[in-house]
């Protein structure tokens, strides 16, 4: 069957729309893998335990923290080695009303640390925190929560959230790492990346 100029026409515009669709994803999908997504893990351990485990592992929540509020503690944390003599840096926000608050920050040999703050449980959500790389401005929201689908889920113990702050960080083993103590303070041996250490209780 012979094609006439307007099949031929027709025919570009489709293979036209069709590229310019497929270079859209393209770009797209180049821009995701660019993002630097500050949040690379959570470990967890356990009240009086100091071998970390992945925090996704923790099977349920704690419902008590809806009436008796959270008290939550930096305890420790570091800036790679790599990263110490660099621009740029990571921070973690505890999101509460009124609003984010600077809890933990790593930066040119320099690292800041709040003392504690009570955060209340809302019942249907958690404890949410705001993961930052302050190089590439982005922004992770790590919540551990009370519903039974939450990942990674809100206990009493240690939380350690690790953060990437390039595309060479990888999230780390848990499973081979655990907590040690430095003076007043805890700290994780042979944890390559960027982390804050929390510890959560009970306030009342």
């Amino acid at each position: 069957m012979r094609s006439t100029r307007r099949d031929f026409l027709r025919y570009s515009s489709t293979a036209a729309a069709g590229f310019a669709i497929a270079l859209s994803q393209s770009k797209l999908f180049a821009a995701q893998q660019t993002t630097l997504v500050p949040l690379l893990s959570v470990g967890y351990a356990s009240p009086g335990s100091m071998q970390l485990s992945n925090a996704s592992r923790i099977l349920t929540s704690d419902p008590t923290f809806i009436s008796r509020d959270a008290r939550v503690t930096i305890c420790g944390g570091a800036r790679a080695d790599k990263y110490q003599k660099t621009a740029g840096g990571v921070a973690v926000d505890a999101i509460y009303p009124p609003g984010p608050v600077l809890f933990w920050s790593a930066a040119k040999n320099c690292t800041t640390r709040g003392n504690s703050v009570v955060m209340e449980v809302p019942s249907t959500g958690g404890l949410s925190f705001s993961v930052k790389n302050l190089t590439a401005k982005t922004e992770s929201i790590v919540m551990l929560g009370l519903a039974s689908k939450a990942d990674p889920k809100l206990q009493r113990g240690v939380y350690v959230i690790a953060i990437r702050e390039s595309a060479a960080d990888v999230a780390p083993d848990w499973s081979r790492l655990s907590l040690a103590r430095q003076g007043g303070r805890l700290a994780v041996a042979g944890l390559a990346v960027d982390h804050a250490i929390l510890s959560i209780d009970y306030a009342g």
